[in-house]
């Protein structure tokens, strides 16, 4: 056998292997989607609001976490990170971000980096960015009153 007989083998082998991953996480994402035919964004929100998160963080995250799932999906927050999404920490630290820029919030001193906690599910960012938001938010001048 001539060397590009196993290699073209090796390469058809993968390409099936890839079609067989994709077609199951379609099957997956199709059967989610069916599961929550009546879960939309106002649930989503309602979900965070009873976490005690506020709307515009739950607004900031549910529009970051747009790219991250099918269009006709809304998250919720007990979606797991890694099983279902397959966020890496780095992920994480981007879904992060854009709720920060989203919020106008200021983002922190490159010599004196925010550490992110490793979290587990979608309502994880919601709470530990609600923790978050005090220090960030403008306080009413109370001296003066």
């Amino acid at each position: 056998m001539s060397g590009w007989v196993p290699a073209l083998l090796l390469i058809g082998g993968a390409v099936l292997l890839m079609i067989g991953f994709n077609a199951r996480m379609w099957r997956a994402h199709k059967a989610l989607v069916q599961q929550r035919v009546d879960y939309g964004s106002g649930d989503f929100l309602e979900e965070c609001r009873a976490l005690g998160v506020s709307p515009e963080i739950a607004e900031a995250l549910l529009a970051a976490l747009r790219d991250h799932y099918p269009r006709e999906l809304v998250p919720q927050p007990r979606d797991s990170l890694t099983a279902y999404l397959g966020l890496e920490p780095e992920d994480v630290e981007d879904i992060v971000a854009r709720c920060w820029s989203v919020l106008g919030w200021e983002r922190p001193d490159g010599r004196d980096p925010q550490q992110i906690p490793v979290m587990e599910e979608v309502g994880d960012i919601a709470l530990w960015l609600e923790a978050q938001r005090h220090p960030f938010t403008p306080q009413a001048d109370t001296d003066n009153a």
